[in-house]
């Protein structure tokens, strides 16, 4: 943790510390930086407000990867082709710096989905406001016209367990793309039940494999309009998101409502787990499915042969079910004692009498745990 001031002076400071500090990344460690209030150092801070009100300011640490993008960004104009291709080099090359290979390749994907975004709405504003900047694409035809939060768009309604399972899949993906990279081949073969959360799927699967060489000032104005719905909804964190000496903007609020535990920062081997779970849930529905479309169409009078297919489907599922429940079971284990170790330092957040996955501070997506979000 690096803390700094939050006046002329510390901000520069701490921009110097980014480029140092790149290099050295690891994958399971990183940075966050504290921008103290002006003429404030940690000294002041607790002898005004006591241990508290320094951890107050822990709490609102800015990730690494929030200072570097507010860095660039902040100084850049992106009015012309040129402009945005300078800023996405600019970022590429101070990504390129990171040794650690599957740290370089997670920055590299989390900072395409903020240019994509960026560039976007930069283009969608002109557009709206007159201004001829920015021609839509192929991409504004495709999923014309948005689709309205809570209206059912495909086999699941919108209040359902599953609904809310795809939406918090898709909002781990985009807040930890490097997982998305590494279960990019599990993610595109899962079956979504909604029309909206299956085309951003798709077009997010593309940008981590056959788009990752392309420029993002290349394609993404060929993009499916759906794709951005979830997108900006995840990243746009409202008017100054992401300045440096403010707290950070509520970025995936959707996300963390629906996992608060993720609130806590718990360490990295927990996300995966907790990421595949999600996945190991899409992946059984998946099974029920095919078990189903299975016996419907073999109707009565099953030969040995199709017996024997159907009696092995069932063994599979059912082991598959076991699994997932078990592994449900552990993550809230963990969860708890997860939460506990962050309460001796800033205080208990969980009520008395607190169980399972729910008082764990998780709604895991299975099971008699499952607690549904719109």
């Amino acid at each position: 943790m690096i803390c700094s001031d939050g006046d002329p002076a510390g901000v520069p400071a701490a921009h110097r510390a980014v480029d140092r500090i790149l290099p050295g990344l690891k994958s399971g460690y990183s940075f966050g930086f504290v921008f103290l209030p002006d003429g404030k150092d940690p000294d002041d801070l607790i002898t005004e407000g006591g241990v508290s009100a320094f951890a107050r300011e822990l709490a609102g640490a800015m990730p690494l990867i929030e200072v570097v993008w507010s860095r660039e960004v902040d100084a850049a104009r992106i009015d012309t082709p040129e402009r945005r291709a300078a800023l996405e080099k600019g970022l590429d090359d101070l990504v390129r710096t990171i040794s650690d290979e599957r740290v370089r390749r997670g920055y590299q994907l989390d900072i395409r989905l903020r240019l994509s975004n960026l560039f976007y709405r930069q283009a969608r504003d002109r557009r709206m406001a007159g201004g001829g900047g920015g021609r839509p694409g192929q991409g504004a035809d495709r999923g014309a016209g948005q689709i309205p939060s809570g209206q059912a768009r495909g086999g699941d309604l919108p209040d359902s367990s599953l609904f809310g399972n795809e939406r918090t899949l898709c909002g781990l993906c985009l807040r930890y793309p490097d997982l998305l990279e590494r279960h990019v081949e599990r993610v595109s073969q899962a079956r979504f039940g909604d029309t909206l959360h299956a085309r951003f799927r798709d077009e997010l699967c593309r940008i981590a494999t056959e788009l990752q060489d392309v420029p993002v000032s290349g394609f993404f104005e060929t993009l499916d309009n759906r794709f951005y719905q979830i997108l900006s909804e995840a990243l746009d964190g409202g008017e100054g998101a992401g300045a440096v000496g403010a707290r950070p903007a509520p970025r995936f609020s959707d996300l963390l409502q629906r996992l608060p535990i993720l609130r806590h920062e718990p360490p990295a081997d927990f996300v995966e787990d907790l990421f595949c779970h999600y996945l190991d849930t899409l992946e059984i529905r998946t099974l029920e499915q095919e078990l189903e479309e299975e016996m419907n169409a073999l109707g009565d009078g099953l030969d040995e042969a199709e017996w024997e297919r159907v009696r092995a489907q069932s063994q599979d599922l059912a082991r598959r079910r076991e699994e997932c429940a078990r592994d449900e079971q552990d993550l809230a284990e963990r969860a708890r004692s997860l939460r506990g170790s962050r309460a001796a330092v800033s205080g208990p957040t969980v009520q008395a009498g607190s169980s399972g996955a729910a008082g764990a501070g998780i709604r895991l997506p299975g099971g008699a745990l499952a607690s549904p979000q719109r």
